[in-house]
């Protein structure tokens, strides 16, 4: 049977008698009962087999829908019989009415959920650590470029002050000038990397402007 196959188990619950036929193997298997114990009446799921919690929402949208008819979804816990393990379930059905109009039967299907629960579960853990780590390595990259421009600040008032000292001999202000261009290049990617940083934050403020590609391309070849 197809429903097998795909992991659905296919039910018909007689409302007024209680009395519930599984139409296939894997009802048997979602809840781990044998061929001989039979099936589970809904009154005895509701009262011995699902979470106390799950099993008493799910009994008020049954009172509702036997009176109203219409279509059934729910998601409930339950414990297996076969090895008392806690699972989970997703029932879909339709409520059917008799010739007099009265709602008697539901017709439905079960799936056992617990594994996508779990791997859901797991990827939702996965992302967390991902975006712990993420921020993590983004307040490092804040803190370090931090510490490594606070003392390029002092360092550039000096060279440039050596620089434009007309004092200090013309070789000695090349060197300066030098240095002042090293710690400026410097401060650039320590900037560019804080900005790498509030990329991935989402807070990067753009700062559209008409530039000169001539002088772009002589600043690069200068760092």
């Amino acid at each position: 049977m197809a429903a097998n196959l795909v992991g659905l188990g296919v039910f018909q619950w007689n409302i007024k008698s209680d009395q519930v036929v599984w139409e296939n193997d894997e009802m048997f298997r979602i809840f781990g009962r044998t061929g001989e114990e039979g099936p589970l009446g809904v009154v005895q799921f509701l009262n011995e087999v699902a979470d106390p919690d799950d099993g008493r929402l799910l009994k008020q949208e049954l009172d509702l829908k036997v009176v109203t008819g219409g279509t059934l979804h729910a998601v409930c816990r339950f414990r297996r019989a076969s090895d008392h393990s806690a699972r989970t379930l997703r029932l879909a059905g339709r409520f059917q009415r008799n010739a007099q109009g009265l709602v008697d039967r539901l017709v439905g299907v079960v799936v056992d959920i617990t594994e996508q629960q779990q791997a859901d579960e797991a990827l939702r853990q996965a992302r967390l650590r991902l975006e712990h780590a993420l921020q993590a390595k983004d307040n490092f990259i804040a803190a370090l470029s931090h510490e490594l421009r606070t003392p390029l600040t002092p360092a550039l008032l000096l060279a440039s002050a050596g620089a434009n000292d007309f004092r200090v001999p013309e070789k000695a202000r090349e060197d300066f000038q030098s240095i002042a261009n090293a710690v400026s290049a410097e401060a650039r990617l320590l900037g560019d990397l804080l900005d790498f940083v509030d990329v991935s934050r989402s807070a990067l403020l753009l700062d559209t402007r008409n530039v000169r590609v001539d002088d772009v391309i002589r600043e690069a070849v200068a760092v």
